[in-house]
Order: structure tokens, then C-alpha cells, then sequence
């Protein structure tokens, strides 16, 4: 019989966690104001808490047998409506992106890139981002088949150099945003450019520490061949941002190069 600690985890905490989401919201709103910054830490501090614990009720109803297959096709399909989510916020980006791109106004020169705005040159961070890219989605697939196919060693050591590459690809981002010639405060390019590259880097960082807990938990041994639902989210997740990225690297910097 099912315990009430597995049912209360179950339908508890995504209420409380959208509470917390809403109170974070409206804590930011309030310090950008009133300059009051104690609600965004205290919200925010609530809101990881809350997240940790039922991310530990949810692993522990897993390894006890507790999911369903109906249990586990509805947190398919919540994952797939969050992508869906996250489709929709970058495809926002690039309609704002080319809507000022394909018909110039007077302000900018009438062509883009706009005038006085030295873009980065695509074939320099950005290419090396790329092949990271590539990479990392190589060894990212290479660990899920080596997983699928009982092979314990190698896929601890692929998983691993695609954190190391992740890591790559953030540090040389940093670096492009540092050695720019541009700001987000020169017109719609800059704000677009860092919008949406900056938006692209924090999800980079979000699929980072997915991969870097799921890391943890191949190691502990929590994932067999069968039952790794955690580990084929954050690989979603992860091709997710890379497609995101092709697009960037498309439109953003070629192009517009």
C-alpha cells in the first residue's frame, strides 16, 4: 500500500513550488519599485528549498517503484509542454529579431547590421561554439547508447566530457560578451544580440547543472538501461539549447555578419 508521504510529495509540492514561482515574481516587481532586495532572497531561497526537497520525494518515489506508466506518460507530457514554452519564448526572440532585420529603419541606417555597430566576427568564439557544440551532443549521445547498452564504464566518462565542454562553451562566451565592441545598450541590435544570446547562455548554464545531477546520480548507480527518465529530459533539454543555438549562430552572427 502506498505511503501518504509519496501521495503528499506527489500533489503538494508542484502547487507550493507554483507559489513560490508567483511570490518570487511579485518580490522582484517590489524591488525594482521600492529597492527592497530581502523578499527576492527569501523567495528565492523558499523556492530552491522547495524544488530540492520534491526533486528528492520524486527520485525516491521512483527507485521505490511508486511511478506508474501512467504516472511516468504525464511527466513526459509536463516536459514536453515546458519545451513547447521555451519554443515559443525564442521564437519571440527572432521575430523581433527579424522584424527589425529584414525591413531597416531610417534609425539604423537602413540596413543591418545597423550603422557604427562592429559585429563579432562569426568565424571566431562563435565557430569554436559551434564545434563544442557538436561535440558535446556527440558525447552526450554516446553516454545515452553506452547507458542503453549496459556499458558502465564509458558512459561516466562521455557524460563527463560533455560537462567539461558545457564549461568550455560557457567560458568562451564569456569571453565574447567581454571582448565585444557593442552593448546591449546600442539600439535593437544590442539588445536583441545580448537578449537573445544571453538568454541561449543561461539556458546553457540551467542544462549544465541538469547534466551535472544527473552526472551524480549515474555515478550513485540510480539509472539502469530501463528506467533513466531524469537522464532522457536533460538530454532533451540539452539538444534543445543546441538547436536554439544552430539558429543563433545562423541568423545572429552569420547573417548578419
Amino acid at each position: 500500500m502506498k505511503s501518504n508521504f509519496y501521495i503528499v510529495g506527489r500533489t503538494h509540492y508542484p502547487w507550493w513550488i507554483s507559489s513560490q514561482v508567483a511570490s518570487l515574481a511579485t518580490s522582484l516587481v517590489i524591488y525594482l519599485k521600492y529597492g527592497l532586495l530581502f523578499g527576492v532572497f527569501f523567495s528565492l531561497f523558499v523556492l530552491v528549498l522547495t524544488v530540492y526537497v520534491w526533486t528528492k520525494n520524486v527520485v525516491l518515489e521512483g527507485m521505490s517503484g511508486y511511478h506508474s506508466y501512467q504516472l511516468i506518460e504525464s511527466f513526459k507530457f509536463s516536459f514536453l509542454l515546458f519545451i513547447f514554452s521555451e519554443v515559443i519564448f525564442f521564437a519571440s526572440i527572432f521575430w523581433a529579431f527579424f522584424d527589425a532585420a529584414l525591413s531597416p529603419r531610417v534609425e539604423v541606417g537602413e540596413e543591418w547590421s545597423p550603422l557604427g555597430i562592429n559585429p563579432v566576427n562569426p568565424y571566431g568564439i562563435p565557430l569554436f561554439n559551434t564545434v563544442v557544440l557538436l561535440r558535446r551532443g556527440a558525447t552526450l549521445t554516446w553516454s545515452h547508447n553506452t547507458l542503453l547498452s549496459n556499458e558502465k564504464s564509458s558512459r561516466k566518462i562521455s557524460l563527463f566530457l560533455t560537462l567539461i565542454l558545457a564549461f568550455m562553451f560557457e567560458r568562451a562566451q564569456y569571453v565574447e560578451f567581454k571582448e565585444a565592441t557593442f552593448s546591449i545598450s546600442d539600439g535593437v541590435y544590442g539588445r536583441i544580440f545580448y537578449f537573445g544570446t544571453g538568454f541561449h547562455g543561461l539556458h546553457v548554464i540551467f542544462g549544465h547543472l541538469f547534466l551535472t545531477y544527473n552526472f551524480f546520480r549515474l555515478v550513485w548507480g540510480h539509472f539502469s538501461r530501463f528506467q533513466h527518465l531524469s537522464f532522457e529530459f536533460a538530454i532533451v533539454y540539452w539538444h534543445f539549447v543546441d538547436v536554439v543555438w544552430i539558429f543563433l549562430y545562423t541568423f545572429m552572427y552569420w547573417w548578419s555578419f
